[in-house]
């Protein structure tokens, strides 16, 4: 239990809470990356996900870091699901993979990587 501890000490210190200027210099780049799906020829699906799934993550970067973990640790599935989309847009701009295809392997991926948070979140709680 004391290792554990120490442990997310050690952790906290590696990864301080970033600046203010940090976290609105990532929002930034953030919401350059939505506008920037807007121009993309993959089709309407990817432009819409892609531009929703970084405005979303934009706005948590102003989010307070410490507010942001917190939140994460209550509500891991929903922490978790943004790996969906990220996943889906990952997979249609990098591959030569249909919408549909790429659709379909975005949801077990997603699901592994959902079950990888719940499976963080456990752990935090349990120490």
């Amino acid at each position: 239990m004391e290792a554990t501890r120490q442990k997310r000490e050690r952790w906290s210190i590696v990864w301080p809470e970033p600046r203010v200027g940090t976290r609105v210099a990532l929002a930034v780049l953030y919401f350059t990356l939505a506008v920037s799906m807007i121009f993309v020829d993959h089709g309407l699906a990817v432009r819409i996900v892609g531009a929703v799934e970084f405005c979303c993550l934009g706005a948590r970067a102003l989010v307070p870091w410490g507010q942001s973990r917190a939140w994460a640790r209550r509500h891991p599935v929903l922490d978790g699901t943004f790996a969906f989309p990220a996943m889906f847009v990952a997979l249609r701009l990098l591959t030569h993979l249909s919408t549909g295809v790429c659709a379909l392997l975005a949801i077990p991926i997603g699901m592994v990587l959902v079950a990888f948070a719940v499976l963080r979140s456990r752990r935090a709680a349990s120490s």
